[in-house]
């Protein structure tokens, strides 16, 4: 299975290379507007062709997907595609006034929710201490998805978020992927990610 993975697009339409599987980890658009969404999902519409499956949750800056429930968008629900099972989830720790936002204490009761046999996370936010560190020089992941990630043991954890954080880490035997196409300064720079299974 060829898996291309991309996150924080922000209205940006990155050029793709073909795969099986489409993994977007959250930040489509730049304020979650109506207009932004269906523009959006023209572009998915455009590429479709070039993969058996599209894999979307939201991310922060996605507050229209917080209002509306859509099929196939995926906030903290699990995706079995060709016996790979997938768990997605646009939830992050609490700052400023954004989209899909939990308290710590909240976030760690949700991600217990994180089936044990996922073969794939997909998180919007970074773990804590993994491809999190902002330009500021701190780390702003979430510790209790880090905690979670290493009881659950994934192969795979990808997630976005962070575009300074851009990027593969590996950590005990989990490969960790940052795949925001857009640096710090929302300039469209980054390769998507292709991991082959």
């Amino acid at each position: 299975m060829k898996i291309v993975a991309i996150s924080d697009t922000h209205n940006f339409t990155p050029d793709l290379p073909e795969g099986d599987v489409l993994i977007h980890a959250g930040d489509a658009t730049m304020m979650g507007t109506e207009n932004e969404v269906r523009q959006f999902g023209d572009w998915i519409e455009k590429i479709k062709s070039k993969f058996r499956f599209i894999i979307f949750t939201p991310g922060n800056h996605d507050f229209y997907f917080e209002n509306k429930k859509l099929e196939n968008v995926f906030i903290n629900r699990r995706v079995i595609v060709d016996g790979v099972k997938f768990w997605l989830s646009p939830y992050s720790p609490i700052f400023g006034h954004w989209a899909f936002m939990k308290s710590d204490e909240e976030l760690s009761e949700m991600w217990k929710e994180i089936p044990e046999d996922t073969d794939i996370l997909v998180t919007h936010v970074p773990p804590k201490n993994i491809l999190d560190l902002t330009i500021g020089n701190i780390h702003v992941g979430s510790l209790s998805l880090l905690e979670r990630v290493f009881e659950i043991k994934p192969k795979i954890h990808i997630f976005g978020h962070i575009h300074e954080g851009y990027g593969t880490h590996y950590n005990k035997g989990i490969k960790f992927i940052n795949a925001s196409v857009i640096n710090e300064y929302y300039k469209n720079v980054n390769e998507p990610i292709v991991i082959n299974l």
